[in-house]
């Protein structure tokens, strides 16, 4: 007999209240060990992705991906053998299996399961994989890694207890739905990690227009006019064509020189690690933040990486930033997406940053319309409608970990 061992990420927990898987892993086994497939991808659900410091997965890691329609078919060519279907909690997965199916009206009915959470007598999937002497997931809560430590501790369930297999098989087999008319894309977050390094960052991609300066003789004026427009282009985190041809057109008007670019680039981003590291820590959050900067500007990460172990070895007294609050008070603001930094070591959730914002004397709206002021994004690369109205009505959107800073407000 084969299972099909499944995991999915998704934007939250409930899918009749439109939450969306975002990645799938599936191992193939059969119940004597063998392993016969494998399977990943991440899914484009067209919208925020929920806790990203859960998942760890972005808007640009996930732009490129297929949607389930795209990706189903070879999904259903991978699993379309299997008579059961496992996970650790597995009705988790199955409920998110059956909603993404319905919602591409192929109706996926799901009676055979083994559900090694309930086998180990309850525990994280960490905690039964130690129970048993297993390796634990290479990457929690990364799909595949989740699906094959699921997978090791499945056979060593089926080992324990062999009447497992036996009484599932009482209930009617998987009858997966027709993959025709469906597609077959794939992309794994390894590879899309790998797309995203590759690309020229901005810093390259200035190199074909502005000319190389070994001198550096640049007037203040013309340093101060670039870094403001930087810092006005990255506020959301983002970076498009036009923003990138006016930065390219400031520098040429200047007769900035690509280095005199890549000083200001690099100290651009000195800064940002400074304000990341003044308490001593760089959290994940703060690292993806970097890692981002880093990729748009065009700095290596090995220069990244140099340039945050200094700043975290130096002494404490150098790393003080001081806060230098703007003055946005009368504005109407708008959070969207699961926001992902902590203010006195607590989450900031959608209340609490509303109530921050109006201690500052924003005033907070629950929707985008074309009065409002600002979009605040927990991701750069959001989907939500609530993104796409802003950019639409040319909204000023604001990236999280800039907008407390902008009001002077210390998060990790």
């Amino acid at each position: 007999m084969k299972i099909a061992v499944i995991d999915v990420e998704t934007t939250g927990l409930r899918p009749t209240r439109h939450d969306r898987v975002i990645e799938i892993g599936v191992v193939v086994i059969t119940t004597d060990g063998e392993i016969v497939r494998e399977y990943e991808t991440l899914i484009n659900p067209k919208r925020d992705l929920g806790p990203t410091e859960v998942h760890g997965i972005t808007g640009d890691l996930i732009s490129q991906a297929p949607t389930w329609r795209d990706a189903a078919g070879g999904l259903l060519t991978a699993v379309n053998d299997a008579e059961v279907i496992a996970g650790h909690n597995v009705w988790f997965d199955g409920r998110f299996l059956s909603h993404e199916f319905a919602e591409i009206r192929r109706p996926l009915q799901i009676d055979r399961t083994l559900c090694t959470c309930r086998l180990a007598g309850g525990g994280t999937l960490g905690r039964c994989c130690e129970e048993y002497g297993l390796e634990e997931p290479q990457h929690a809560h990364t799909a595949i890694d989740d699906a094959r430590a699921t997978a090791h501790l499945l056979l060593a369930l089926i080992h324990e207890n062999p009447d497992a297999v036996e009484k599932v098989c009482l209930q009617a087999p998987i009858q997966w739905p027709n993959p025709d008319g469906l597609g077959s894309r794939t992309l794994t977050r390894k590879a899309s990690t790998a797309a995203l390094r590759q690309q020229p960052g901005l810093i390259q991609r200035l190199a074909r227009s502005v000319s190389r300066n070994n001198a550096l003789n640049y007037k203040k004026t013309s340093e101060q006019d670039y870094v403001g427009l930087l810092c006005s282009v990255l506020e959301d985190g983002r970076l498009d064509q036009l923003e990138e041809q006016h930065l390219a057109d400031l520098a040429s008007a200047h007769g900035l020189g690509l280095e005199t670019l890549e000083c200001l680039h690099l100290e651009y981003l000195q800064n940002c690690i400074e304000e990341a590291t003044a308490d001593g820590v760089v959290t994940a959050a703060e690292q993806r933040d970097l890692d981002r900067l880093a990729r748009l500007l065009g700095i290596p990460d090995k220069e990244l990486d140099s340039a945050i172990q200094m700043s975290l070895n130096a002494p404490a007294s150098n790393r003080e930033i001081p806060s230098v609050p703007c003055d946005l008070e009368g504005q109407t603001v708008c959070f969207t997406g699961a926001l992902q930094h902590r203010v006195n070591g607590q989450v900031i959730k959608r209340s609490l940053a509303e109530t921050i914002a109006t201690e500052y004397g924003l005033i907070p709206q629950k929707g985008v319309t074309k009065e409002l002021d600002i979009l605040v994004v927990a991701d750069p690369d959001s989907a939500s409608a609530k993104a796409k109205k802003a950019r639409d009505y040319g909204t000023r959107v604001i990236y999280e970990p800039d907008f407390w800073r902008l009001l002077g407000v210390n998060t990790s």
